[in-house]
């Protein structure tokens, strides 16, 4: 991992990163797989894979399903991380490019967003 910049101990920047956790069925085996995109402060790429690593590790636990099952959920790896700098107002913390041929929508297809229902996560 190397830090575009360089190390700077008297400011820190905002990373973020995405978490893959698995849920392991004891029954089972694996049953789901949940990325989660996480923020932190740091002052640099080692700093805040230390810290994402630590934040993900304190996330894992385990418990009984409704089946009686146990379930355990492990940080399975840090998929990826970035650095997004000081300002956090607007700025893009995942995306999630796929590529879709929809030959309905053209240039003159009208979108609104401002329509947009968003579910929430957590």
């Amino acid at each position: 991992m190397s830090d575009e910049t360089s190390d700077n101990l008297e400011s820190e920047d905002w990373y973020s990163a995405m978490l893959c956790f698995i849920y392991i069925n004891s029954v089972r085996g694996q049953v789901l797989q949940d990325d989660c995109v996480f923020l932190v402060r740091a002052h640099s790429f080692e700093d805040a894979f230390r810290k994402f690593l630590a934040d993900g590790r304190r996330k894992e636990t385990s418990y009984k399903n409704d089946e009686g099952h146990d379930i355990k959920v492990l940080l399975a790896e840090i998929l990826t991380m970035d650095r997004i700098g000081q300002d956090l107002d607007g700025a893009e913390v995942h995306s999630d490019l796929q590529e879709i041929e929809d030959p309905e929508i053209t240039f003159e297809t009208p979108i609104d967003p401002a329509r947009s229902r968003p579910d929430q996560t957590m």
